[in-house]
């Protein structure tokens, strides 16, 4: 049987269902943080620092967000945008069957920064209510935790990059880094979280 996701939303949340996950979008004053649910609870949410320094990006501001297709069916497709400082993101979130693994579920971001001024660095950052038990492997290009319920991956775009260090006992901190190309005005971070059901992973 085909995979099923199913979005619901009222004024301060966005929730995208599919089988053991659940992707979220909430309001934080004129935000939108998203995070992670697998079938135990939380897994992974954004963080959002503040900063004073409009060249370093840590992570994406989103203020709005529209459905780009149909709210239900084999994949749910979102539009992202915000403005912070002189940037302006915009990112393209599709969440679906894994098309090489159908038993997981695959969220994509595809984000684009548009600023006119010098950019030294664009991140994605989260924290994961995961201690470093739970790693399975880590690289620059994929990241993996094995918890009770699944697995939990974290997959670098083309020319990014992955790191990771403690955030405290319990939990982790994740960060994908973009490649910034000197002198253009548009950079591009893509990534992708993968969720694989402990019931279902052949690997």
């Amino acid at each position: 049987m085909p995979t099923e996701f199913q979005s619901f939303s009222s004024d301060d949340l966005l929730r995208v269902e599919g089988p053991g996950l659940t992707l979220a979008f909430h309001r934080e004053g004129d935000r939108w943080i998203e995070s992670i649910r697998g079938p135990a609870g939380a897994l992974v949410c954004a963080l959002i620092g503040e900063t004073n320094d409009p060249a370093r990006v840590s992570h994406p501001i989103y203020q709005e967000w529209q459905l780009h297709g149909p709210e239900s069916g084999a994949s749910v497709c979102l539009l992202l945008t915000g403005l912070s400082f002189t940037h302006h993101f915009s990112a393209a979130l599709t969440i679906a069957a894994d098309p090489v693994d159908p038993a997981a579920v695959r969220i994509d971001f595809d984000v684009a920064d548009r600023c006119r001024s010098p950019v030294e660095s664009l991140a994605a950052t989260y924290l994961l209510d995961l201690s470093s038990s739970a790693l399975a492997s880590a690289d620059p290009e994929c990241i993996a935790w094995e918890v009770p319920n699944g697995r939990l991956e974290l997959l670098a775009g083309p020319g990014a990059s992955l790191a990771m260090a403690e955030a405290g006992r319990r939990a982790t901190r994740a960060q994908i880094v973009a490649p910034i190309v000197p002198g253009v005005f548009t950079h591009r971070l893509r990534y992708s979280w993968r969720w694989t059901i402990a019931s279902d992973r052949t690997r």
